[in-house]
């Protein structure tokens, strides 16, 4: 998932291919995911991007699909809203 890291109220379109971003750096790790710093390329914006290992996620789909639907819809300037999914093999 790429995550803004700047103020969410602004409406910048993010790509859906992984391409278009460029990891800069590991910022946390957790049992299924990583999290890195990003630029995205497209729009020169900091972004935050929680890689979620698929085999190792021991979170359905269901539940990991519903963990990024409700992140899109958060609004609060101190939670990073989702802004868009995609995957990368076995990472979403």
């Amino acid at each position: 998932m790429a995550q803004q890291d700047e103020d969410p109220r602004q409406n910048h379109q993010y790509p859906l291919d992984h391409s278009s971003y460029k990891i800069l750096a590991m910022i946390g790790d957790g049992v299924s995911a990583i999290v890195y710093k990003a630029e995205c390329l497209s729009n020169s914006s900091a972004v935050a991007i929680k890689a979620i290992d698929l085999d190792r996620s021991k979170a359905n789909l269901d539940y990991i699909r519903r963990e990024a639907n409700t992140r899109s819809l958060l609004s609060h300037p101190n939670i990073l809203r989702a802004q868009c999914s995609f995957t990368v093999d076995r990472h979403l």
